[in-house]
């Protein structure tokens, strides 16, 4: 559902706003199929919203934390999973990047930090080297474990 119209053009709803604040700079940091795996992560969180909680930016988050594990597993083919771990790294750095500025905690602060420069430091290396996948995947983890301490989502039983 679009915002208010705003000089004759719908305004775009949380979702879309979340959605573009997300991808931001991904694909000058990751590339192209990068960027194709995280948008494909967001239409599939976006797609599986309940129809009354289509704008609902927090279910939204939460919903992209839970998904990227799956979407990250299900990848077909080291390459892809590469893609997509990628993808959804970045989708959870510029996520968690306005809940950690606002945080008093230290440790968070300096974990997001070290996670995010672990994060654009592969990128400046070549990316097709396979060796790179198991610290890839620990950065992909620790995003996640900070969400959860971050309380974006609960990490317990669903």
């Amino acid at each position: 559902m679009a915002g208010r119209e705003i000089g004759g053009h719908p305004s775009p709803g949380p979702i879309s706003v979340l959605r573009e604040r997300l991808t931001c700079g991904l694909e000058e940091q990751a590339g192209d199929d990068a960027l194709d795996r995280a948008n494909m992560l967001l239409e599939q969180v976006h797609r599986f919203l309940p129809p009354e909680r289509r704008d609902d930016a927090d279910l939204f988050r939460e919903r992209l934390v839970r998904s990227s594990v799956a979407f990250v597993r299900e990848g077909e083919g080291a390459v892809e999973k590469h893609l997509r771990a990628t993808g959804a790294s970045h989708l959870l750095v510029n996520m968690l990047c306005p809940p950690v500025e606002e945080t008093d905690d230290q440790y968070l602060t300096e974990r997001f930090e070290e996670l995010r420069d672990g994060l654009y430091d592969l990128e400046r290396i070549d990316v097709s080297n396979p060796s790179l996948d198991a610290r890839l995947l620990s950065i992909f983890e620790g995003l996640l474990e900070l969400a959860g301490a971050l309380a974006i989502y609960d990490n317990g039983p669903q």
